[in-house]
């Protein structure tokens, strides 16, 4: 089978989730069915994420849906975006019972450094759900900078040159989106619009 520009909506209310796909195929074997995907893209309800240039493979079996790849993610606040867009590795989804659990290793411009990694689980019937970001140590250094991750840090800081690790929490309900989290730093240097900073140790919450 061959599906071009397939659109797919999944939940109820006014925030359902939404999946674009640019061309879809798939074979009968095994008890169910499998294929390759490219060109997807959606949004998961209220979810703040944008997710783009998906592509990987699909299986339907017994009523579970399974994808893997890697695709883009973006902030859904595209006016004034808190971070820049992402490359995602090693995605995997599943969705099962009305319900999606889905986790990736999201990585810095460059594609290959690290940056954190990302589980989420979201209910179609109640549009509720969470993500975890789990950053477990990225090292700003020349050639990746603050700057290259979040344009909030452009004429604030610069010359980056040191460690973050931490963990946040996204959770979302029809009515909204709360979240908090913890990082930390320890021995960082950089350049602020004051001045040098050396040796910086601090946890943020």
């Amino acid at each position: 089978l061959r599906l071009d520009g397939l659109v797919a909506q999944l939940g109820q209310g006014d925030t359902p989730s939404r999946l674009e796909i640019t061309s879809l195929t798939g074979r009968i074997a095994g008890g169910g069915i499998a294929g390759q995907y490219v060109g997807a893209g959606g949004r998961i309800g209220v979810v703040p994420l944008l997710i783009s240039d998906a592509a990987g493979g699909w299986r339907l079996n017994g009523g579970v849906l399974s994808l893997d790849g890697g695709l883009t993610v973006a902030d859904a606040k595209t006016d004034s975006p808190r971070f820049n867009p992402l490359p995602v590795r090693d995605v995997a989804f599943r969705l099962a019972n009305g319900r999606i659990a889905a986790s990736g290793q999201l990585s810095a411009p460059d594609g290959t450094t690290r940056v954190a990694d990302l589980t989420l689980t979201h209910e179609l019937s109640g549009g509720t759900g969470e993500a975890r970001i789990t950053v477990p140590g990225l090292t700003l250094s020349p050639a990746v900078q603050a700057r290259d991750l979040t344009p909030l840090v452009i004429g604030v800081v610069a010359d980056v040159r040191g460690t973050v690790t931490g963990d946040g929490l996204i959770r979302w309900t029809p009515q909204g989106v709360t979240s908090t989290g913890q990082f930390g730093t320890t021995n960082m240097d950089l350049a602020a619009a004051f001045g040098p900073v050396t040796g910086l140790t601090t946890r943020v919450h």
